[in-house]
């Protein structure tokens, strides 16, 4: 059964087999002790593999992984769903922050059940701050592949829910996401533009509602970056703008060359000009994410405490050879040392200069020994044998 919150658009189908080409994240399921790969296969299926079944070129790049950030994080689910999100869209802004989304994309699973993995295309129902939290709480584990590059790369993914709290709180209804490149292009590596893409038009519509909503709030009250700032500076000129360094000036009209003239005549800023956003990055976008989360009353919420307490990462990043180290028993106290209690005098007072002399204590003569007591004189007519019998 698919979970509560995806809307299938069609029948679910068996997953068809085909050469795994990627692999994307590594993850124990439940109680499991075998490391679980989540591969993409040529066709752009995504699939759950154990890692010691891997051919040897994507088992050397889980290895890779894992010597850079330790073991998988556990995922205390039954069985696990697979989503290849694809675009995101709101039906709809209805007052508050956390708007309604649809995330269209095609879901796979289960795995690690009894029933036979399936794909399903659809949309998934979420909120805008679940899609946020999912990214930002995961980016820690992302998966990360060496390219030659002078930093590895990374494929970033969002922990989703797709079902009530009380099922999430049993293991069911969690679903793994992946914003990827098309499969048909042949390109294996990182998803951080894409994702980072995602993430800026939903930080975006959020900051719109805090400005609505909450002007004096630090995310409404700031210029987010972009995600492509080559794409930013095309659409300003599209509209007429004409851009050097960082401002864009709008001269199509009257309007802008009298705006213009006056602010050369007296000084300052052009009343029509604009900045050019910079470039953010990824993790730009991230601890926006972060940052804002933690400043939005009643966030997080029951479903999202259900869906992060199946997440357990106390082994993730440890890294390899820095096992702590035991310390030291602390040093024992030396045994107390027995100092005799000084004598009546103090010895050294006898060396002090014009103390006279004091002569040496008169020796006792010893005591002479004790003479045994004279017994009864014996009578010279006496046996000499009866001494013997005498005390």
């Amino acid at each position: 059964m698919l979970p509560r919150y995806f809307h299938p658009t069609g029948e679910a189908r068996p997953l068809a087999d085909a050469p795994l080409a990627e692999v994307c994240d590594v993850v124990r399921i439940g109680d499991g002790e075998h490391d679980q790969a989540v591969v993409r296969d040529a066709r752009g299926a995504l699939r759950l593999c154990e890692v010691a079944a891997l051919p040897e070129a994507l088992e050397r790049k889980v290895h890779a992984h894992e010597l850079l950030h330790g073991l998988p994080r556990r995922l205390l689910v039954h069985t696990l769903w697979l989503f290849d999100l694809q675009l995101v869209q709101s039906p709809g802004n209805p007052a508050g922050l956390n708007d309604p989304l649809e995330a269209f994309g095609r879901l796979y699973g289960p795995f690690g059940g009894h029933a036979a993995p399936t794909a399903a295309d659809g949309h998934l129902s979420l909120r805008r701050l679940d899609l946020l939290a999912g990214h930002a709480a995961e980016a820690e584990a992302a998966f990360t592949i060496e390219t030659g590059a002078a930093e590895p790369e990374r494929v970033l993914h969002a922990w989703l829910p797709a079902d009530r709290e009380d099922a999430l709180a049993r293991g069911e209804g969690a679903v793994l996401a992946f914003r990827l490149p098309p499969a048909d292009l042949g390109v294996h590596g990182g998803n951080e533009p894409s994702v980072a893409e995602l993430l800026h038009a939903e930080l975006e519509a959020l900051r719109a509602d805090l400005i609505a909503s909450t002007p004096k709030h630090a995310l409404a009250a700031r210029e987010l970056p972009v995600a492509d700032r080559a794409a930013a500076i095309a659409a300003l000129e599209a509209e007429g703008y004409r851009v050097q360094g960082d401002v864009a000036t709008r001269r199509d009209g009257l309007a802008s060359e009298v705006s213009a003239t006056l602010a050369t005549l007296f000084g300052g800023k052009d009343p029509l000009a604009r900045p050019v956003p910079r470039q953010g990055s990824v993790d730009d976008f991230l601890t926006l994410a972060r940052t804002t989360l933690a400043t939005i009353e009643g966030w997080p919420d029951a479903r999202a405490n259900a869906l992060r307490a199946l997440v357990r990462r106390g082994e993730v990043g440890r890294r390899v050879g820095q096992v702590p180290i035991a310390a030291p028993p602390p040093p024992t106290a030396p045994a107390p040392r027995h100092i005799l209690p000084p004598g009546p005098a103090d010895w050294a007072a006898d060396f002090a200069p014009g103390r006279p002399a004091t002569p040496p204590p008169r020796s006792k003569p010893p005591p002479s020994p004790r003479r045994p007591k004279a017994g009864p004189p014996r009578a010279t007519d006496r046996p000499t044998w009866m001494d013997d019998f005498e005390s």
